[in-house]
């Protein structure tokens, strides 16, 4: 705990985002490290990182309703009694709060949740426990549905936040491209940073304080110029606002890098792009390239599944239409007929009449073809009878 204290990384670029807000946490993690029995002699050590933990999970009241979604039960009570100004909850309540919670922000790490690919090219979303998968689309949809402008009620701005290590072994690899695609499967246009941590010397300038008062703000310049243009993640994150800035840090957005090293994508997709063609581009613009991609297949998805409904429903145009003109036809047919009839047997002014009104009635539509044929033939009978008699 005390050498690598990547796990919170992503929370100290996020600040800004979770700082004062309400907020939802569901981080393994962070149980395992807060509940461990030297806590309090690591924080006196690291007193600017314990701060930043009592911060995100406080320990006494705060402004913000902080609830926090563990999931080992024998690890809540210790929690609870460590994090007084915070809700602990199981994660078998993961729905309710997700669904009802006053959360502004919710935080998910999927590390823990994701399970061995059950081939080469298995979806990550597929590889999520189900229990966590229901909760993460409660909180995806609820974010999404209030960033709607035309939703009638406008509660605060929501932000849900996604984080996965990157890396692995062969048969268990979560790369750059699985990420992008699972972001696509909850977000619009999400925002996708990758965290690294490169071989970095820092330099401080010593000068006098001549007044005693100290300075507030010291400016801070920055150079990354000995920092690898290839850099080896070890974590990605993704955010639901598409126009968040995190300030302070230099973000770089890569789609895949070497085989075998942190950062890769899954064997099956490494091998159908080489790294030599990644490389020629450059690497901020290879997130763009194929999420741009992943739209154009999304809109050329969409575009042939309207080709196929039209497909569908021209068998069913094109039938209703012929049932149309053949029933105009005999109707038509049928109009002729009842003329005919009627003048050639002047002598029933009864049977005139009948047929006067059915005449009226296939004009407005009131009787079927079949129907009026059937009155036709019994007046014809009642005429033929009556000439006879005649």
């Amino acid at each position: 705990m005390d050498d690598d204290l990547r796990w919170l990384s992503r929370y100290q670029l996020l600040r800004e985002q979770w700082r004062g807000r309400n907020r939802l946490i569901v981080d393994p993690e962070l149980e395992r490290q807060l509940v461990r029995d030297d806590w309090e002699t690591f924080a006196s050590r690291h007193p600017a990182v314990a701060a930043l933990l009592d911060e995100l999970l406080p320990p006494g009241p705060s402004e913000a309703a902080v609830t926090w979604l563990v999931t080992d039960a024998t690890r809540r009570g210790v929690l609870a009694s460590r994090r007084g100004g915070t809700t602990v909850v199981g994660m078998d309540d993961g729905v309710t709060h997700a669904l009802e919670g006053e959360w502004v922000v919710a935080m998910v790490e999927l590390a823990e949740f994701v399970g061995r690919p059950r081939s080469a090219e298995s979806n990550l979303n597929l590889r999520i426990d189900p229990r966590v998968q229901t909760t993460l689309a409660v909180l995806a949809r609820r974010a999404q549905s209030r960033r709607d402008p035309g939703h009638p009620y406008q509660p605060p701005r929501t932000s849900l936040v996604l984080s996965v290590p990157v890396g692995g072994t062969d048969d268990d690899r979560i790369g750059v491209d699985d990420f992008v695609e699972l972001c696509g499967a909850y977000f619009d246009e999400p925002t996708i940073v990758g965290l690294a941590r490169p071989t970095v010397v820092s330099a401080f300038r010593f000068v006098e304080d001549t007044d005693g008062a100290g300075e507030e703000d010291v400016p801070v310049e920055y150079d990354s110029s000995l920092v690898e243009a290839d850099p080896e993640l070890f974590a990605l994150a993704a955010l639901t606002e598409p126009d968040v800035v995190l300030e302070g840090l230099s973000l770089l957005e890569v789609p895949t890098a070497r085989p075998g090293g942190r950062g890769s994508a899954n064997p099956a997709v490494a091998r159908a792009e080489p790294v030599a063609s990644a490389r020629r581009h450059p690497p901020q613009k290879r997130l763009d390239a194929a999420l741009a991609e992943r739209q154009a297949a999304k809109w050329e998805i969409e575009r042939l599944q309207g080709e196929l409904r039209q497909a569908l429903a021209r068998p069913v145009e094109s039938a209703e239409a012929a049932h149309a003109a053949e029933q105009t036809a005999a109707q038509s047919a049928v109009r002729t007929e009842l003329r005919g009839a009627a003048t050639e047997s002047p002598r029933s002014r009864g049977a005139a009449s009948r047929l006067a009104v059915l005449a009226r009635r296939v004009d407005r539509g009131h009787l079927s073809a079949a129907m009026l044929r059937r009155r036709l033939v019994s007046v014809r009978r009642l005429l033929s009878r009556r000439s006879r008699r005649d």
